[in-house]
């Protein structure tokens, strides 16, 4: 997740319309402060997957479909859960890991592919999500 959103983080501030005072300083301290810590955490952190891996080989078509479907049948199970605030972090953050594996296994020398602005929340929104969770554990620890 961390790689994704250090690898989309030209294409998640080109989601963020600069235009109005709420967007342009939260926009502002995306690109001054967030990033650049983003940034200097994932050129930190150890690589422990090779997403490439999975498509490597014979059938890479058929295991990107397979994959697609899969993050689409998330999606409708996620719209049957019957408690709305469940619903909505449940959507939002598997709209976040399909976003992030877009990312991640979009051409790797090339830039990340554009993303809407929700593709971009819910990208950000994981991340911080799953930081939080680890914080938490390591407290417990």
């Amino acid at each position: 997740m961390l790689r994704a959103v250090v690898k989309a983080g030209d294409a998640i501030t080109a989601a963020v319309p600069p235009a109005g005072a709420a967007m342009g300083e939260g926009r502002r301290e995306w690109e001054t402060r967030l990033l650049p810590g983003i940034r200097a955490l994932g050129e930190a952190c150890p690589t422990s997957f090779d997403e490439t891996s999975l498509l490597e080989g014979d059938g890479e078509g058929l295991r990107r479909e397979m994959l697609q479907a899969r993050f689409e049948h998330l999606g409708r199970i996620m719209r049957c859960v019957g408690c709305d605030r469940c619903k909505l972090w449940g959507t939002l953050q598997a709209r976040g890991f399909a976003t992030a594996v877009r990312v991640l296994l979009a051409d790797a020398d090339g830039p990340a592919p554009a993303l809407t602005r929700q593709e971009a929340v819910a990208l950000v929104v994981t991340l911080e999500r799953l930081s939080a969770s680890l914080a938490f554990v390591r407290e417990l620890l």
